[in-house]
């Protein structure tokens, strides 16, 4: 009796195991997604921003009623980009609030499944025998898989810094606004200081439960963290083994 509920109990358990993960990788796809809608939606406001400040880098200050008019134009413009900004950056926070303990967990089985393949290739090096006997269609399957998982790893991640890099690029196109000539028309020079006051009092972080802040610095101590632990892996294999 108790040998066939075990029979039963360990296919149940992999199927759930598997419907678990299957689940957490559609939630994540649907992160990422949602990450990349979003830079594409910075990009566009970046590119009616540069076009505002070269707009307003080609006009001449004076008193006359059609330049009032062109600054009010391109104020009530900028105020719509601020308020899009906003709202993106917004959005951007609170999905990566929602989506935290799945980021977790993707942050967590990538990082220990990097761990296993680095230490599996140096098994494999180390004992050719487990090998031998493979057919060549199935190692170079193996070797796509892990190319592939990696890939999608690699463009997911670098989709989320291309996002911070798109909001980096608006403030600097905000900063070139000091070199347009002096002398334009105060509401338009009101929008822009809004503008850049708003982004520095609310500048663009994405975090883990704010633990860690997900950049470029948070990337590199995890792979100099996942090259670290790889490494004691191997020593101790080589002494123990």
């Amino acid at each position: 009796m108790l040998s066939r509920t075990t029979k039963f109990q360990f296919p149940l358990q992999l199927h759930l195991e598997k419907n678990i993960t299957y689940t957490i990788n559609v939630i994540i796809t649907q992160y990422f997604i949602a990450m990349a809608i979003i830079r594409a939606r910075y990009g566009t406001l970046a590119k009616e921003l540069q076009s505002i400040l070269a707009e307003a880098a080609s006009l001449v200050p004076n008193e006359g009623e059609t330049f009032v008019t062109k600054c009010c134009q391109m104020a009530d413009e900028l105020e719509k980009i601020a308020r899009a900004q906003s709202h993106l950056q917004t959005i951007t926070e609170r999905i990566s609030t929602t989506y935290t303990v799945q980021i977790i967990c993707l942050i967590s089985t990538n990082y220990l499944n990097m761990v296993g393949n680095v230490y599996l290739m140096f098994s494999l090096s180390k004992y050719k025998s487990l090998t031998a006997s493979l057919p060549k269609l199935a190692v170079l399957n193996t070797i796509a898989i892990v190319v592939f998982y990696y890939l999608d790893s690699w463009l997911n991640v670098f989709n989320v810094f291309y996002l911070i890099d798109s909001h980096n690029r608006m403030v600097k196109l905000l900063n070139q606004w000091t070199l347009v000539r002096p002398g334009m028309h105060p509401r338009l020079e009101t929008a822009f200081e809004n503008f850049t006051l708003s982004l520095a009092r609310n500048p663009f972080k994405l975090t883990c439960f704010g633990l860690f802040n997900i950049d470029r610095l948070g990337a590199f101590a995890v792979c100099n963290s996942l090259i670290m632990h790889s490494i004691l892996l191997i020593l101790y294999d080589v002494q123990h083994f």
